[in-house]
């Protein structure tokens, strides 16, 4: 049997040693809401249908987190569009850590199929950096929001704003490893406006956008929506399920870090 050290995975694949902490170091969880909660306060229906209950939502398992990182895997920089630092911008603490439990969602669909995030980090957009980019209502500002910013070059952008219009979410259909392009969106925008369990499923459905995959018409899948161009995606609880053709779509994408 196979043993997972916490402590040699970290440095091999997180790039993270000595004293570690789990949340913060391993699943790069680094944010609380006023009341202390990592995942800030979940209503009884955000569990996804096929793990946890409403005391534990999720899965959120060290073993699978390790596995995972340690395969196949893609790194995320997680921007907080008009965040300033002690949470005096436009976002608040809840917000952080509702986008916390988002990706936490997005792993647990994700590890179905043994592909995750392996590195989380995160980026600040202040208010007057974003200007008004905090709230977007348009296709073309949240491809501006992609060229004005990025993260590190290998990991996908995702920027989490405060509403969209009448989007949920946005991203390229197989989006592009470089991120220097003026044409095209170099990352992913989903708001933060949505429940928590819907943020979690819209960042699963807008990153496997990014790597290459399209909509589904089966109700159940994480990639669920209508195929016409530009359509709105769909989110819905029930939409958790990812198939071993999609997963292996996205493990070719060139984001993907091979181990």
């Amino acid at each position: 049997m196979t043993t997972l050290s916490v402590r040699d995975i970290a440095a091999q694949h997180l790039a993270r040693s000595g004293d570690l902490s789990i949340n913060g170091d391993v699943f790069g969880y680094l944010h609380r809401d006023d009341d202390g909660l990592l995942f800030g306060a979940l209503d009884d229906d955000a569990v996804l249908p096929f793990v946890g209950t409403a005391a534990v939502p999720t899965k959120r398992s060290l073993k699978r987190h390790l596995e995972t990182v340690s395969g196949p895997s893609i790194d995320v920089v997680l921007f907080l569009v008009g965040h300033e630092p002690g949470f005096t911008g436009v976002v608040t603490p809840a917000q952080a850590a509702k986008m916390q439990y988002a990706v936490q969602v997005a792993r647990d669909i994700w590890q179905q199929r043994d592909f995750g995030i392996r590195r989380l980090e995160w980026g600040t957009i202040t208010p007057d950096q974003a200007g008004n980019l905090t709230d977007i209502s348009s296709i073309f500002e949240a491809l501006l929001l992609t060229i004005e910013f990025s993260g590190r070059p290998g990991a996908i952008d995702l920027f989490a704003v405060q509403t969209m219009g009448d989007m949920v979410g946005r991203s390229p259909k197989n989006g592009p490893c470089s991120k220097d392009s003026l044409f095209a969106m170099s990352g992913c925008v989903l708001e933060l406006a949505e429940d928590p369990q819907f943020t979690g499923i819209g960042v699963a459905h807008e990153i496997g956008h990014y790597l290459g995959l399209g909509h589904e018409s089966d109700e159940n899948n994480v990639m669920h929506g209508p195929t016409v161009i530009f359509g709105k995606c769909n989110t819905g609880p029930q939409m958790v399920e990812l198939t071993s053709a999609q997963a292996v779509i996205m493990k070719s994408h060139c984001m993907v870090v091979q181990v």
